[in-house]
């Protein structure tokens, strides 16, 4: 019997992000630990964790994708 990632609309602790996605497993192998370095493995498992997002925001894509900064509409100042 398999464990489900979801239980309703919930994440079930231990179910979800970098453990459950493999990527874990597939970093830490021993062929792979060579070519990324800690810090790198670490940035990969927290953005996977923090649902794997591919941009920032919701808006101004094409700017984000450029590579242009896009800040936060509310409580910042850009200036």
């Amino acid at each position: 019997m398999s464990i489900p990632k979801r239980a309703n609309w919930r994440t079930i602790a231990g179910r979800f992000g970098a453990i459950q996605s493999g990527l874990a497993e597939i970093m830490l192998k021993k062929h792979h630990r060579t070519a990324l370095t800690m810090a790198e493995i670490n940035r990969i498992t927290l953005w996977a964790d923090a649902n794997s997002n591919e941009l920032g925001a919701y808006r101004d894509v094409d700017r984000q994708r450029a590579g242009e900064i896009v800040w936060p509409l509310i409580d910042m100042d850009p200036a």
